[in-house]
């Protein structure tokens, strides 16, 4: 259910719309273990189930390959495009025969920069040789400056109109609230997001704090008992809580993209926000504080400002908010995705013809 898979979902769907043949493979139960095949001779042990995913919730099939670490080629159909959507997949489609498809890389983050990722393994995908499209500038000036690739396709993430969209007519609350969301990724300085709500609650004593959540947080950070946690809410739901709230804290290191960036400006809640990701791209004075900074009283202060505006100045932030998420529709986005992938098929259906 993560901003990652919402987006690979959407193209997915929008594709098979489009009258395009689209299948989705992927790993599925993992190997059993010989000391899991033997408990299972003794005891009874739940079966495996695919998790609720926004595969399913756009009503796409999937083929999970279960008892296997890696796709091969008899696992994918022969093709005109094969798409890798995570390093370790870039990995898999390296080793494809040209019948499954010319290589199309869909980068979402720079994911040499996660914590978990074999980081020399996880460069050499950006050096292979597919066709890139990513999804905000800072992932294209990495992938020039660190592997000297000037030729990604830039197709910008978008927002669902109907999904996210304030329910009523936007005023600032009478009481203060601020949201955010908590994740065990480090990465997503939660920690920053967490202490900035402290100091703002020493100047608004009645500050209320939405987060939102997968899970709870199990140490990864401070929940205290006067945040307002929402753990993986349905999808109908979300839109209300950003809704609810004055300001939108955004405080990740680094982002591919960061879609509750959008999510929650097309609900009308302007941003406090650390230029990670497509924040640079979407954040104005106008819609709300871009802070280059790490320092969690910087981002309190921006925020205070924020909250301290009458209601008539931060009705103006919040319209302002609402115009930059309705920029980025997801029909546009579609078309710039679905010409790159054209582009690739050309290059493959004349590799097919003998003619490059």
């Amino acid at each position: 259910m993560s901003g990652g898979a919402r987006v690979v979902a959407r193209y997915a769907r929008m594709l098979k719309d489009r009258g395009h043949e689209v299948t989705l493979t992927g790993l599925g139960a993992p190997a059993l273990s010989w000391k899991d095949r033997l408990k299972r001779l003794v005891v009874k042990v739940p079966e495996w189930r695919e998790p609720m995913s926004h595969y399913t919730v756009e009503g796409l099939a999937t083929n999970l390959i279960d008892g296997a670490n890696a796709l091969r080629a008899v696992d994918l159909p022969d093709a005109d495009i094969v798409i890798a959507t995570f390093w370790r997949t870039a990995e898999w489609m390296a080793a494809l025969p040209p019948e499954k498809g010319e290589h199309v890389y869909f980068v979402q983050h720079h994911e040499a920069e996660f914590p978990h990722a074999d980081r020399a393994r996880a460069e050499e995908t950006y050096r292979a040789n597919s066709r890139i499209i990513a999804v905000s500038g800072w992932i294209i000036d990495v992938l020039k400056r660190e592997y000297g690739r000037d030729d990604v396709a830039l197709v910008l993430n978008a927002v669902d109109p109907i999904l996210f969209a304030p329910r009523a007519p936007r005023t600032k609350n009478p009481r203060p609230t601020v949201g955010f969301m908590g994740s065990h990724n480090s990465t997503k300085r939660v920690d920053i997001a967490v202490r900035a709500c402290e100091i703002l609650r020493e100047k608004f004593s009645d500050l209320r704090v939405r987060v939102l959540a997968a899970s709870a947080p199990n140490g990864a950070y401070v929940m205290h008992d006067w945040f307002e946690p929402d753990y993986n809410p349905p999808q109908e739901k979300l839109a209300e809580l950003y809704a609810d709230c004055d300001a939108w804290l955004f405080t990740s290191d680094i982002e591919g993209y960061g879609l509750p960036l959008l999510e929650a400006m097309a609900c009308g809640t302007p941003l406090v926000a650390r230029p990670a990701g497509a924040a640079p791209d979407l954040v104005t004075p106008a819609n709300g504080a871009l802070v280059d900074s790490d320092d969690p009283s910087h981002i309190a202060e921006a925020a205070a400002r924020l909250l301290s505006l009458d209601p008539a100045a931060w009705k103006e932030m919040s319209d302002a908010a609402l115009t930059t998420a309705r920029a980025h529709d997801w029909n546009d986005s579609f078309r710039r995705f679905e010409a790159a992938l054209y582009a690739a098929a050309d290059r493959n259906w004349r590799y097919r013809e003998g003619s490059c």
